[in-house]
């Protein structure tokens, strides 16, 4: 239980670069802006707007930022076409009261 968590990320899209068939496949869905661009985040204003984040808008050091899929893929470089990944999802109305105490 606990321990560190072992993962590998590529930071840059030079080995994606050694294998030309993948990288025509990221190139064609209109990815590879997007991973250029995480190398640039900032950590600790990524984890305010995450922490901050509700229905619409989060806030990172007093802005308020809209969270549309127009904002996000304006932002991220990535294609807004196509199908929502979480559009798939059924919510589970209070689902998180399952994982407070009484009272909270």
């Amino acid at each position: 239980m606990g321990g560190n968590l072992i993962t590998y990320e590529l930071g840059t899209t030079t080995v994606l670069e050694l294998y030309p068939e993948a990288y025509q496949i990221f190139l064609q869905a209109g990815w590879l802006d997007y991973f250029r661009r995480l190398p640039d985040f900032n950590t600790q204003q990524v984890l305010e707007f995450a922490c901050n984040l509700t229905e619409g808008f989060s806030v990172v050091e007093g802005i308020q930022i809209p969270v549309t899929e127009e904002v996000i893929a304006q932002v991220s470089g990535l294609p807004a076409n196509g199908t929502c990944w979480f559009s798939r999802k059924h919510l589970i109305l209070n689902a998180q009261q399952d994982f407070l105490q009484p009272g909270e």
